[in-house]
């Protein structure tokens, strides 16, 4: 999962997340997987505790820690203001 600023709406032709953020604790992340037997979805989950002050508007789902497929992108409902500690 990585995580970006970009407030732009994803496409269908999104192969990056525009301005991911690259440095620090809110760089990209594997995420814990969870799935129950007879449904048809899973959650992917992270809670990232920030060393910076930041605003977040976008997720990123990758097939690989860098570079890699990105494979989901979607806006967050709301913009999230962090600062140094906040957990997300």
């Amino acid at each position: 999962m990585g995580v970006t600023a970009n407030a732009t709406s994803p496409v269908n032709t999104d192969t990056s997340l525009a301005g991911e953020v690259v440095s620090g604790s809110l760089v990209r992340v594997q995420c814990a997987y969870a799935h129950t037997m007879g449904t048809s979805s899973y959650t992917l989950s992270n809670t990232f505790t920030s060393d910076q002050t930041i605003i977040l508007a976008k997720i990123g789902i990758f097939n690989a820690s860098s570079s890699g497929t990105m494979v989901f992108e979607t806006l967050l409902n709301a913009v999230v203001s962090m600062i140094t500690g906040d957990k997300f």
